[in-house]
Parts: structure tokens; C-alpha cells; sequence
């Protein structure tokens, strides 16, 4: 299924146009609250942008501004991402990972920006 996934994706997705920043090492000063230090790390993923469902929205956790995007299961991202789609820095806000039995599908992340 993995391989379904990949293929459909990359067919369909257009993988230039996202971008995960990770920062891997960062020690967090708890008077300011920002992170300092660490070193950061860009990898393009295959995806596509899709519609939020209204079902998701609960305007606490999850508003109507934010967009969802499916991705595939090469490489796993986390909360603590910034996704950047088209020069705009997105924050990943959920993260669900589609397994429907032992090996990931693919990943739904909603990201804010």
C-alpha cells in the first residue's frame, strides 16, 4: 500500500513546492520561551494540498483558517515542524498518521500560517 500511496502522490502531488524545516538540538530558555542553538534541516516532501473538513474544525484546537495537507510515508512529520508551502512558514498544529494495518500510508498534517 505504501507503494500505492508514493506512486498516486508524486503523479498527482507536486513535490517542489513543500518544504519541512526541522531544528534538532535546541535547548529551550524557559524566560523567554524561544529555542536557541540546535542545527536545522530542510527536506522537500511529495504531497498535496487538500480541503479541511468542517468536521475536523472545532475553532479551539483546529480553526477554519488552517489547510491540510496529505504527504507520503518517507518521512515521518512532527509536531514541532514548520511546514512551508510556497514561501509561506506553516506551524504543524495535528499530525495523523494513516496505517491501516502495520505500515504507514501516509501522513494528514494541518498546518497554521
Amino acid at each position: 500500500m505504501q507503494a500505492t500511496s508514493t506512486k498516486l502522490l508524486t503523479k498527482y502531488g507536486s513535490p517542489a513546492s513543500y518544504v519541512i524545516e526541522r531544528t534538532t538540538g535546541a535547548t529551550l530558555d524557559p524566560v523567554t520561551g524561544d529555542y536557541t542553538g540546535g542545527s536545522a534541516t530542510n527536506t522537500t516532501l511529495v504531497g498535496i494540498a487538500t480541503k479541511l473538513p468542517k468536521t475536523l474544525i472545532d475553532d479551539t484546537r483546529i480553526l477554519a483558517t488552517d489547510s491540510m495537507y496529505i504527504f507520503d510515508p518517507a518521512f515521518e512529520v512532527v509536531m514541532s515542524d514548520v511546514l512551508v508551502d510556497g514561501g509561506v512558514r506553516k506551524v504543524v498544529v495535528d499530525v495523523a498518521a494513516v496505517k491501516p494495518a502495520d505500515d504507514v500510508v501516509m501522513y494528514k498534517v494541518i498546518a497554521r500560517g
